[in-house]
């Protein structure tokens, strides 16, 4: 609490010593010479001293009298800044008057922050002038600055004592203050601080960084603890950079590599606010070239901070003096024959000299040759499956083993090829034996990357082509398919021609044939090799849609009906899906020249039979010409399209393979066009669609449970007059969409991480007419796009492009551009395979064209 002391005793105190407004002295002291000294917390005005020989009132430059060895006391009214008495010097401070040998000092920073709150007009930088007006105020206080001085009595004070009634000044501020007036009287760093109590750098030193030999940590400790100062360094020339403070805020760090610092000079500032050095510290070698003195420089000293060890052969962190087994092969110095290389231990065991492809390289699959040379005659006895073995994400591959004795060489082959795109990692057992019956001395591993090129285009032209549009489709092993129609003037019929893996033709099957029209052929390979192919014809003036069914074993099935319209009604948009159990969905609009008679209709393929055509959509604007379908491994499916009239709405229906299909869902209003959908995972899918009526709407997209079905639509992308959107999914959580703007000719794509949602959209091609493109992910991870550049049956280049990792490798143009091309295809094999495809030559010698990235 505060000290009182009666007005009465202090009045007759002051007045006995002759105090006033100008100074005042006695005779008996005329003999010793009068010095000059200055208060500064900045110059304080205005405040009273007292020695036994004169007393006055401080001046503008805070200057006060006093003759050597008098102890001096200041105040401000009848408020005593010190309570015991301060031997006069050049320079006293609120530290002085404290008796405090530090500015940390608690009775100290108040009186800083009570002269500075009294200042009359508030801005301590320009001098603290305490007015007549505060000091006659405060002659109604007996007060005293002591250690015991409660902070809440000395804010009441400076309200009282100020007309407008003012708040104590912020700790942090005063000190900020008090600090920038220290550094501005003098460049004498030691100086200030015996004056000032300003913080010094009493200790700096180096240690190293835990597990890490090559940093060092630098550590400057100080003899102050405050928040308002920061600590800088420099190493040689370089320029100052941040020191960062410790737990223990009387500690300054920085983690540095050795090889910046050992040689060169350290300086270290300790600095205030405004960047006034209060301390400094210089050393001009603070790290050593060789800083443990063992005779091995830092640059090449394991360990640069350990006299005792400089050398780690194994990098385990433990230097080869205390490590017994010093290239950690497993085999104790004591027992190996060369301790010092990780390769041998025992000197008798047959090694491995040569292994391709080279461990951790990159080989094409063509001509692959996966093989290991010993330095040994070996026993071919061990060298077999059980010893060797070749794999992929830790699953086994199918290889056959050779051993050829002439030359020492392990032969691994594959039985089936290798996947594109894949890490394989082939392995020797440590059982291998050589004709002594020496063992390996470990299991010799290597691994290897297979990459995938383009190859050469190839053109499958069958002769009984007139004029026809084309749909190829590959199963997982290569094995293809190609369909079409022809016309002569009198019958029209669906072909079908099976390939083998080389592009060859092996039969060659007309599907149908028929006087009236055959028309919208579509294929579709499913898990198994199996393949379905869909048709329509006209009719006695309806149409039919038809399947026939095909397998290895038994070829073409006949055709089966799957609906017939019973009006005179176009039937169109075939979509169709399937899962790996063989389970599918299938849609088809049924368009007729007035949008009141259109719908969508859904059939349904449970493996083994097609369910009834369902009504998905109404017969009043419920269907445009848009649609796509999905279906995942559990059979559930879905549907989307836009609607009639003026594209006005994206819609979307759900099949439950448990309950049935669910009712319509309107998934946008607006203009929308070409919905796309896709399963993500069981249950779990999105859809996206595009705006095309320029009504900014740009790219939408929505969630979908099956739990809590479709989220509110949200924005991918901006934009308005968007077509051609294409989306596919890898059903392991990523998705890539596709679209393109009709107004700037530009082709986007953007992928989608599950639970993280879009990336931003990449430019795959711009200069576009009427882009047409597909998606297809990638067995190793990743998607492939293919697309059309300009319009249908036009010059145009066919381009793809693969996204992998995160990123789009470039794009490549797979025609030569001298000939008509129209749709395009993609076909992603098992083995990571992309089988591209599109109809070349369409008017003038027509034809399919293949390339595969193989």
């Amino acid at each position: 609490m505060i000290k009182k002391i009666t007005f009465l005793c202090l009045f007759a105190l002051l007045s006995a010593c002759g105090g006033g407004g100008s100074d005042s002295s006695t005779s008996s002291a005329a003999k010793s010479p009068v010095l000059v000294g200055r208060f500064m917390d900045s110059a304080v005005e205005g405040v009273s001293f007292k020695t036994p020989t004169i007393s006055g009132v401080t001046n503008a430059e805070g200057e006060f009298r006093y003759r050597e060895g008098e102890a001096i006391s200041f105040s401000i009214g009848n408020i005593l800044l010190n309570d015991s008495a301060v031997i006069g010097k050049p320079i006293l401070t609120p530290v002085s008057l404290a008796g405090a040998k530090y500015a940390s000092n608690r009775r100290a920073i108040l009186i800083m922050r009570f002269l500075q709150s009294l200042d009359k007009d508030q801005d301590p930088s320009n001098g603290i002038v305490i007015s007549e007006d505060v000091s006659d105020i405060a002659k109604n206080y007996s007060v005293v600055f002591t250690d015991e001085v409660e902070l809440s009595d000395v804010k009441n004070i400076v309200a009282n004592l100020t007309l407008d009634g003012r708040s104590l000044v912020d700790e942090n501020d005063a000190l900020s203050h008090y600090f920038k007036t220290a550094a501005s009287l003098s460049s004498d760093r030691s100086g200030i601080s015996d004056l000032f109590g300003t913080p010094q750098i009493t200790q700096v030193f180096a240690k190293p960084i835990m597990d890490n030999s090559s940093t060092v940590r630098i550590i400057a400790k100080t003899d102050f603890e405050s928040v308002i100062t920061h600590a800088t360094i420099r190493v040689g020339e370089s320029p100052e950079f941040q020191m960062n403070q410790e737990n223990d805020p009387s500690k300054w760090v920085v983690d540095l590599e050795l090889a910046e610092v050992e040689g060169k000079s350290v300086t270290i500032y300790l600095k205030s606010t405004d960047d006034s050095v209060l301390s400094l510290y210089f050393n001009a070698d603070l790290i050593s070239s060789d800083i443990d003195n063992d005779g091995v420089g830092n640059s090449t000293d394991a360990f640069p901070f350990d006299g005792e060890e400089s050398v780690d052969t194994d990098n385990d962190g433990v230097g080869n003096n205390a490590d017994d087994d010093d290239d950690g092969d497993g085999t104790p110095d004591e027992e190996d024959d060369a301790p010092l290389d990780s390769s041998v231990a025992n000197a008798s065991a047959p090694q491995v000299l040569f292994a391709e492809p080279l461990d951790d390289g990159a080989v094409l699959s063509e001509g692959l040759t996966i093989r290991a040379i010993f330095d040994k005659d070996m026993a071919q006895n061990t060298i077999n499956l059980s010893t060797v073995s070749l794999k992929t994400k830790g699953k086994q591959v199918s290889v056959s083993v050779n051993y050829d004795a002439q030359t020492r060489t392990v032969f691994l082959i594959p039985e089936d090829g290798l996947s594109i795109e894949e890490e394989y990692k082939a392995s020797l057992d440590a059982d291998i034996s050589d004709m002594e019956g020496n063992s390996l001395e470990a299991d010799f591993e290597w691994n290897f990357y297979v990459q995938g090129q383009w190859g050469i285009p190839k053109k499958v032209s069958p002769d009984v082509i007139t004029r026809s549009y084309f749909k190829f489709s590959a199963d997982n092993d290569g094995d293809g398919i190609l369909t079409w129609t022809t016309f002569d003037g009198v019958v029209y019929k669906v072909w079908a021609q099976t390939l083998d893996k080389s592009g060859n033709a092996i039969d060659l099957v007309n599907i149908a044939e028929s006087n009236n029209q055959i028309y919208d052929n579509s294929i579709i390979h499913l898990a198994d090799g199996s393949a379905m192919l869909f048709w329509v014809k006209y009719i006695d003036g309806c149409q039919e849609l038809r399947v026939s069914s095909y397998n290895e074993q038994s070829g073409w099935s006949q055709s089966q009906l799957l609906y017939r319209s019973d009006i005179t009604a176009d039937l169109s948009g075939i979509q169709s899906a399937f899962n790996t159990a063989g389970q599918g969905v299938l849609s088809v609009g049924v368009k007729t020249d007035s949008p009141n008679d259109e719908y969508l209709l859904g059939i349904v393929y449970d493996g083994q039979m097609w369910g009834s055509p369902v009504k998905l959509s109404g017969e009043s604007g419920g269907f445009w010409g848009w649609v796509d379908v999905d279906i995942d491994e559990d059979g559930n499916a879905l549907v989307a399209w836009d609607a009639t009239i003026n594209r006005e709405a994206a819609k979307v229906t759900y099949y439950d393979s448990n309950v049935g299909w669910s009712e319509v869902k309107i998934l946008s209003s607006d203009t929308s066009q070409s919905p796309q959908v896709a399963f993500v995972g069981p249950g779990e899918a999105i859809a996206v669609w595009g705006d095309f009526a320029y009504s900014g709407q740009g790219v939408q997209w929505a969630r979908f449970t099956s739990e809590t079905g479709w989220s509110e639509h949200k924005k991918l992308a901006d934009g308005s007059d968007i077509y051609n959107v294409s989306l596919s999914s890898d059903y392991h959580g990523r998705a890539i969409a596709t679209w393109s703007f009709h107004s700037n000719a530009e082709l986007y794509a953007s992928e989608y991480i599950d639970g993280e949602g879009w990336g931003n959209p990449h430019v795959l091609d711009t200069m576009l007419r009427d882009v047409s493109n597909e998606i297809e992910p990638i067995p190793a991870g990743g998607f492939a796009v293919i697309w059309r550049k300009g319009d249908f049956m036009e010059y145009s280049d066919i381009k793809t492009a693969i996204y992998k990792n995160g990123n789009w490798e470039d794009t490549i143009i797979m025609n030569d551009g001298t000939q008509y091309v129209g749709r395009v295809g993609l076909d992603v094999l098992s083995n990571g395979e992309i089988w591209a495809n599109w109809e070349e030559g369409v008017h003038n010698n027509p034809g399919l064209v293949i390339r595969k990235f193989q």
